[in-house]
């Protein structure tokens, strides 16, 4: 919609949603531009939506710029930040600020746990994937698919392969990220058989997945330090 010549700040967002690509991104920027020009830099919307479309091109220094001048932040902005520094490899910052938000008494979403429980396997950091785990019970997303396959992937690599096949083994639905959650631990441990079995189990119980990413998992020697 044209209001007066200018565009709807509800446009912008979609507008950003479609610039994710670096090929893409000078219409991004061409949108930042604008939203600052016509007084819409204070929108918790679009300032979300920025922190995203800048997160997904791995410039967390503009990212980090835009959230740290926001006047107000929701779960999803300070989820946006936590997964940015999650997908660009900095899980130590990951991990700052999931623990600055929680000081700010914002509840995390299952988006929000997938990424710091992602950031914790990375680092083998067992204590402190223990306390996110903590959080996770408390809360209202303990039965959350997305969470629950987060927990496998955490437990299988740096903690007890046992607490993970009990998670796996209580699970009333599974999809293909928890079954390759469940491979990838056994592989990274060098169960191979284990492995294989529950990769054949996976076949005949149905679901899609890619098979040169299970085989690739299965065969890897990947050398797990405790």
């Amino acid at each position: 919609m044209i209001s007066n010549g200018l565009l709807d700040y509800t446009l912008y967002t979609r507008i950003l949603k479609l610039c994710p690509s670096r090929e893409a991104s000078k219409y991004g920027l061409l949108v930042h531009g604008r939203i600052i020009t016509y007084g819409f830099a204070s929108s918790l919307i679009l300032n979300t939506a920025l922190i995203i479309f800048y997160s997904k091109l791995l410039n967390m220094v503009m990212a980090h710029k835009l959230f740290d001048v926001m006047p107000k932040r929701d779960v999803v902005s300070w989820t946006a930040i936590i997964s940015g520094h999650c997908q660009k490899g900095c899980y130590e910052k990951t991990l700052l600020m999931f623990t600055e938000m929680r000081r700010a008494g914002v509840r995390a979403n299952q988006f929000t746990y997938g990424s710091t429980l992602r950031a914790c396997t990375s680092l083998r950091c067992l204590s402190a994937g223990m306390q996110v785990q903590g959080c996770v019970e408390k809360g209202r997303f303990v039965g959350n698919l997305f969470v629950q396959s987060a927990l496998i992937d955490f437990h299988s690599k740096c903690a007890d392969i046992s607490d993970a096949q009990r998670l796996f083994q209580m699970m009333s639905r599974r999809d293909v990220i928890t079954w390759n959650a469940m491979i990838g631990g056994y592989a990274i441990r060098g169960l191979t058989k284990d492995s294989l079995f529950l990769f054949q189990l996976m076949m005949r119980e149905g679901p899609e997945c890619a098979l040169n990413i299970c085989i690739h998992v299965v065969t890897s020697k990947i050398k797990w330090y405790c």
